[in-house]
C-alpha cells in the first residue's frame, strides 16, 4: 500500500486523528487508474495522491462505506496475509488517507 504525492508529504504534527467507525471515499476527488495504480486528485487541496499494490484494492472497497474490521476481513480473504499484519497495514494506510482528507465519515 502506497500513498504519495504532493500532499502525502504534509504530515502536520504527526499525530493520527481518530478514525470514524465507518468511512468511505471523499466526494472531493477525481480518480483514475494508470498501469494498475490509482491516481487521485483532490480538488479542494489542489494536490494528487498515488496508490499501488494492496492499497488499490482497499481504495476500491472504500467506494462503499466500510470499517477497519470489514477491510481486514475482506483483505485476509483475498490475499495471503495474516490478520495482525493486514490490520496494522490497513490502519496505517487508512489513517494516512483520513489525515489527507481522502476519506470521510460514512453517513
Amino acid at each position: 500500500m502506497v500513498l504519495g504525492g504532493d500532499a502525502g508529504k504534509e504530515r502536520g504534527d504527526g499525530a493520527t486523528a481518530r478514525l470514524p467507525d465507518r468511512f468511505s471515499r471523499s466526494t472531493d476527488l477525481l480518480t483514475t487508474v494508470i498501469d494498475g495504480d490509482i491516481v487521485a486528485l483532490s480538488l479542494s487541496r489542489d494536490c494528487y495522491f498515488g496508490m499501488s499494490g494492496t492499497g488499490v484494492r482497499v481504495w476500491e472497497l472504500l467506494e462503499t462505506p466500510h470499517s477497519i474490521d470489514d477491510l481486514v476481513t475482506l483483505i485476509c480473504c483475498e490475499f495471503m496475509v495474516d490478520e495482525a499484519t493486514a490490520r496494522a497495514d490497513i490502519i496505517a494506510f487508512v489513517s494516512e488517507l483520513h489525515q489527507n482528507r481522502l476519506l470521510e465519515p460514512a453517513v
